[in-house]
């Protein structure tokens, strides 16, 4: 299955979402450490808590159960995927 290729995709798009949402004009390079720290160990969480839950794979029904959640994930960042531009934010006047 390609639960474990589409889970990352999921946290490179939340990253993506953080990115556009936090920079500002004059943000340094660092300012996306933090960010990325706090979703890599998001990830990391989830990809444990998947091994533990299909016992490493073999539980297949609970495995597409899974990798469902993970597709339905996706489309909720769409927006943010390699290719796409996300609308920029409107200026409050």
């Amino acid at each position: 299955m390609q639960l474990s290729t589409d889970k990352p995709l999921i946290y490179t798009r939340k990253f993506r979402k953080k990115m556009f949402e936090e920079k500002g004009p004059f943000s340094g390079s660092d300012f996306f450490e933090p960010i990325f720290n706090k979703i890599q160990a998001e990830l990391n969480v989830r990809i444990a808590n998947a091994g533990n839950k299909t016992d490493l794979g073999r539980n297949k029904n609970e495995l597409k159960t899974l990798h469902e959640e993970v597709l339905n994930e996706l489309k909720e960042y769409s927006e943010y995927c390699y290719t796409c531009q996300p609308q920029k934010k409107k200026k409050k006047k």
